[in-house]
Parts: structure tokens; sequence; C-alpha cells
């Protein structure tokens, strides 16, 4: 699970890269706003096949839009 102690402002992205293990928010880089029971960003791996994402912005948060890249070494 990856959670972040963060606001994402109306228009903004928080862009997560797990193969450089970044999280940029604004252009700013956020990392540090990792919570403690999160996993390390380089250690989110996605299974083959289907995978259950949730998201939980708490009381009236917007929805999110998720784009998934495939990548293999």
């Amino acid at each position: 699970m990856l959670e972040f102690n963060t606001t994402v402002p109306s228009g903004q992205m928080l862009i997560i890269d797990t193969y450089y293990g970044t999280a940029r928010l604004g252009g700013n880089d956020v990392i540090s706003t990792l919570s403690g029971t999160s996993v390390p960003v380089f250690d989110l791996v996605l299974a083959a096949g289907a995978n259950a994402v949730t998201y939980d912005g708490g009381g009236s948060a917007p929805g999110i839009t998720l784009l998934w890249r495939h990548a293999y070494l």
C-alpha cells in the first residue's frame, strides 16, 4: 500500500514513479510525505492480471484517474 500525507490541490497531479522511486506534486518532491505505514515507492509491484486499486480521499474529495504503463526488464 502506498499512502501519502499530502493534499493534492484541484488541477494538480501526484505523479508516482515506482521505477525511480519518486513522488512529485506540482513539480515538487513529496516523497517525504510518504506515511510510516506505507511501503517504499520502489516496492509497489502489481501482480500479473487484474489488481484491485482503492482510493480514500476522505470527506468530499473528488475521484482520481490512474495511468499505468506496462514495463519489464
